[in-house]
């Protein structure tokens, strides 16, 4: 009874076969209590989480120094807690290349503002900030790893070079296909596509992405029983690979980003094979809490990882069928704002 006084009344009006549709409220309750659990909102006291916060600021110095008219001095107390941040890290854990590439950043902001002909002694917080980052400077030889960080300068012709395919031709020739020769995929090729998905955009470069590569028959099998979707090709998939979104990198107001971060990388991945002759289904990921929990544990995730998509991956037989699956027309999803 007092359940069914907590439910709001417009829910009841949403019934399927007599019940509410309470196990989406419980999906909706289990996803905000992974990301409060595992997110770095509440705390960053581990590796990943400051390395991320680490990430997410130095990426934020790299965007300011990209912009046309950077102002004199910008993001200095976003810097400030960068460089508090960098040294709570090297206290704790090993200098990478990440770190290496915040202090290049850093370091390569005090060189912007020495071409303002300002006296920085008018700025005594800057003042601070630079001799702080000197002495971070000091622990890398940045100019060997001067293109680790900061920005670049690339040409319009570079751009225009690398389009040697039509892109639109290429779209329309990948379909989802589900009959694979009995080959087994080279397995180099399936690392040489993900090499090449590490491109894809992401929120302040944080890169909060896994994909998980399954050859083992048993273990693809009883990953794909969990899965609502394989029915009548399950035997022909010999290859799986599970894309998962790393909550631990992700902050406030972050709590769907995990899932848009990992959608654009299934989909650079999802293209790279296929760039590759590789032919490829997209397998959606929709679990119950219980599914959810089983798939963690057969496919081997940690806990503050999030699956996000799987996707059979075989090779091409010489004909296949597939479906043609008919596109919206632009009327349907263009709307233009003059």
């Amino acid at each position: 009874m007092i359940l069914k006084n907590m439910i709001p009344p417009f829910l009841k009006r949403y019934k399927r076969n007599g019940l509410l549709m309470l196990p989406e409220i419980n999906n909706s309750l289990y996803y905000l209590y992974k990301y409060l659990k595992y997110s770095a909102l509440l705390n960053r006291n581990d590796r990943v989480k400051s390395l991320a916060f680490i990430v997410r600021e130095y990426h934020a110095i790299e965007k300011g120094l990209s912009l046309p008219n950077p102002r004199p001095f910008f993001g200095q107390e976003r810097i400030e807690k960068l460089i508090i941040e960098i040294q709570f890290y090297l206290k704790n854990y090993e200098l990478n290349d990440y770190i290496i590439a915040a202090i290049v950043t850093c370091s390569k902001y005090v060189e912007y503002n020495k071409n303002f002909n300002i006296d920085s002694s008018d700025n005594p917080k800057y003042e601070v900030i630079s001799k702080r980052i000197e002495d971070l400077v000091k622990l890398v030889q940045t100019t060997k790893y001067n293109d680790y960080g900061g920005i670049r300068i690339i040409a319009k012709k570079e751009i225009l070079n690398s389009q040697i395919i039509d892109f639109r031709e290429f779209v329309n020739s990948r379909y989802s296909i589900r009959d694979y020769t009995d080959d087994p995929v080279d397995i180099n090729e399936i690392f040489n596509a993900v090499s090449i998905s590490l491109k894809t955009p992401s929120v302040c470069n944080r890169q909060g992405w896994k994909a998980h590569v399954y050859t083992n028959k048993i273990q693809i099998d009883r990953i794909l029983e969990l899965q609502n979707g394989n029915d009548g090709f399950r035997n022909k998939i010999k290859t799986l690979i599970l894309v998962t979104g790393t909550l631990n990198t992700f902050f406030q107001k972050e709590g769907h980003q995990v899932f848009i971060d990992g959608g654009m990388f299934a989909m650079s991945l999802i293209y790279s094979l296929h760039s590759l002759g590789i032919a490829t289904c997209c397998l959606n990921n929709c679990f119950s809490v219980k599914e959810h929990k089983e798939v963690r544990e057969v496919a081997k995730l940690k806990e503050f990882e999030v699956p996000i998509m799987m996707i059979s991956v075989g090779n091409l037989k010489d004909v296949t069928y597939v479906a043609i699956s008919k596109r919206k027309s632009i009327e349907d999803v263009l709307e233009y704002h003059p």
